[in-house]
């Protein structure tokens, strides 16, 4: 017996549930046709015209019936008769094979809880997820395709979410209503019934900030409001919400912070949700009032562009201006997990802008800064300032919310709670850590196939691994790591961070113009990413195009003061250097990287290059002492392998000319 499965990934297993592999994108193509077409066969014809249309016809035809033994060959080694032929027509085997879209349609049809609820769990992703051919007449079909199974699996998910309400099961609501939104984030039903159902289990306030979420999603991405009986609902809600807490919020309606989170699932808790508050002016001086605003707002925009956060309106925080507040108090009137607070002070010329970030459920201040500047062009230094502090901020969100799961880790992963487990583990760059990193960020996606940065982390996390520890490097490896890259962009194309994580992807298969572009977009989104400005400096040191890569890492480790990976933009900005032929400023860098907890082996490598055609023969010798402990039987070969990124072959041979230098074995 065969098991196919297309709504996703393609996934093959025999009877044992051992996995078949379909190899190439024609073989998988064509099993995905007929698997669709299992109840009535597709003539030669037709799959000549759809998958090699673009062929002379006599090649076109030889190329199917290639293609047919192929799949013959691969299914007969555990199923005979899989396929079967009548005529010109061809098709599977219903009674040898079971199809996870047939059972789909089976069970939505039946319109019972019990089969919605079987139905729903097929659902993996889109029809045959990441599977490209490049051949229009295919493509075309496979996105009508996908079209057609995503409504009938948005109506799926609407009735059960309706029975499920129907039935006193509003827990079981909420999380349909989540999944429904998975596929389409501005699918009304799905708000209504997430709404009804955080209603019924006593959580009020959560289905206001649920509405408030969908509200200003419909406004940026549509320019509207949600429709009537949507709003209805809300304010319905929202007027209960203001009678059980007793008063009014700042932001219309006071929205008490959920405490359970296992019932509401990603509804509410997916994303942290930030808030900016209005920064006190200690000018003395209400005409500067414009500059303080200024720089709040711009705050609020910089750190929008992190998408994996919730950043609350302007409007919302604004509220607060003028008043000493309570920040656990404003944490629960917003509904936030973190606030944004501080001041401005004008002397003369002088201007000092004072910032902190703080837990609103605790109170405490998890990071502070103050800065200070001449204020020569204004406009310019309210962008330098608030670029400068939305980058310190961001990774400190991130390290806040990886200690929370890390600490609480829950007997039962959510795809939140594995991301930012796997996120911990990355962040310890150590061969074991990478792998269990992999495995949960792999384990993310498929708990939440519309997790976009579980892909695109994933895909990261895979190449890391190539490059420093025990993944080995292969091109079908770097095709899958590009595909989940490109899922996590199909999920939301205006994530500066899925774009700078796919060309470090590509930056990998060296194809650096493709990386280049890459990189320039998410700089172009998100003026404060250190990591893209160090991906983009990597991807021109590897055209040979040195100063201009130098720039874009001085530029990384300006705004990385407090990132994690700040030893990779030294350690990669040192390899620049070193290609540069500026052996004396690669080894300061590296030793600056060295210094870092965490630094890699690869560092080390880099001082001991660039001691060795500094002809320091004594210093790099006894370097390449500490070189093999941090990284036993590193040698030439082993730094050719690992290097497969760089494909100049001038590059490769003055790095490994250093390291024979140095005394390091050929092999």
């Amino acid at each position: 017996m065969l098991n196919i499965k297309i709504l996703g990934r393609l996934h093959v297993t025999d009877g044992t549930g051992k996995e078949i592999s379909v190899p190439g994108s024609k073989l998988q193509a064509l099993l995905t046709f007929l698997a669709l077409n299992s109840d009535s066969g597709t003539s030669r014809e037709k799959l000549v015209g759809l998958l090699w249309g673009n062929r002379f016809d006599k090649q076109a035809r030889q190329s199917l019936r290639q293609a047919i033994a192929k799949l013959r060959r691969i299914f007969e080694v555990t199923t005979s008769d899989a396929l079967i032929f009548d005529g010109d027509y061809l098709g599977l085997n219903t009674k040898k094979v079971t199809i996870d879209a047939t059972q789909f349609l089976e069970l939505s049809a039946e319109a019972s809880p019990t089969s919605l609820a079987e139905a729903v769990r097929l659902l993996r992703g889109e029809i045959a997820e990441g599977l490209i051919t490049r051949t229009p007449q295919f493509d075309d079909w496979l996105q009508a395709e996908r079209q057609r199974y995503g409504q009938w699996a948005a109506d799926a998910l609407i009735c059960l979410g309706e029975l499920q309400l129907e039935m006193g099961e509003p827990a079981s609501a909420v999380k349909t209503a989540v999944k429904l939104a998975s596929l389409d984030s501005l699918s009304e039903r799905a708000c209504q019934i997430a709404m009804q159902g955080l209603t019924s289990v006593g959580q009020r306030s959560a289905a206001v900030q649920h509405y408030q979420y969908f509200s200003e999603l419909t406004e940026r991405e549509l320019g509207t409001v949600p429709n009537k009986e949507t709003r209805a609902l809300y304010e319905s809600i929202r007027d209960e919400a203001r009678l059980e807490t007793g008063h009014h919020s700042m932001a219309e309606v006071a929205v008490a912070k959920p405490q359970t989170a296992s019932v509401i699932g990603t509804v509410t808790s997916r994303k942290p949700v930030v808030a900016v508050l209005p920064f006190d002016n200690l000018s003395g001086e209400p005409e500067q009032d414009y500059f303080t605003d200024g720089v709040s707002e711009d705050l609020i925009t910089g750190l929008s562009k992190h998408r994996w956060l919730d950043v609350i309106s302007r409007n919302s925080a604004f509220a607060y201006r003028g008043r000493s507040s309570d920040i656990k108090l404003v944490g629960n009137e917003l509904g936030t997990d973190y606030a944004v607070e501080g001041s401005i002070r004008r002397s003369g010329s002088r201007i000092r802008v004072s910032a902190q970030l703080v837990d609103a459920s605790s109170g405490k201040t998890l990071w502070a800064e103050r800065y200070d500047r001449n204020l020569d062009e204004i406009f310019d230094v309210q962008d330098a300032i608030t670029n400068t502090i939305v980058a310190r901020i961001e990774p400190e969100l991130g390290a806040a919310e990886r200690r929370k799961v890390v600490r609480k880790r829950p007997a039962n992963l959510e795809a939140w709670d594995c991301y930012h487990l796997g996120i911990a583990h990355f962040f310890k760059f150590t061969a074991s850590d990478n792998l269990e990193a992999q495995r949960l960020l792999k384990q993310s996606c498929e708990l939440d196939p519309a997790f976009g940065e579980a892909y695109a982390w994933w895909a990261y996390a895979t190449v890391i691994g190539m490059v420093y520890w025990d993944t080995e490097p292969s091109d079908e490896l770097l095709d899958e790591a590009i595909v989940a890259t490109q899922r996590a962009l199909e999920i939301d194309d205006q994530n500066a961070t899925f774009y700078a994580l796919q060309a470090r992807i590509k930056l990998a298969r060296t194809e650096y113009r493709s990386a280049i572009s890459g990189n320039e977009t998410a700089i172009q989104m998100n003026p404060s990413f250190a990591a893209a400005y160090c991906g983009l400096g990597d991807s021109l040191a590897y055209e040979g195009r040195y100063e201009e890569a130098i720039k874009q890492f001085e530029q990384a480790l300006e705004l990385s003061t407090n990132d994690p990976q700040r030893w990779a933009f030294l350690t990669y900005g040192a390899l620049a250097l070193i290609f540069k032929g500026d052996f004396e400023t690669a080894l300061e860098w590296a030793e600056r990287a060295r210094i870092i907890p965490n630094c890699q082996y690869w560092t080390t490598s880099h001082m001991v290059v660039a001691l060795a055609h500094l002809n320091r023969l004594d210093e790099a010798e006894k370097l390449v002492q500490e070189l093999f402990i941090e990284k036993p039987k590193f040698s030439c070969a082993f730094a050719r392998k690992k290097l497969f990124y760089i494909k100049l072959p001038q590059q490769i041979e003055l790095y490994t000319a250093g390291l024979r230098k140095a005394g390091v074995p050929e092999i």
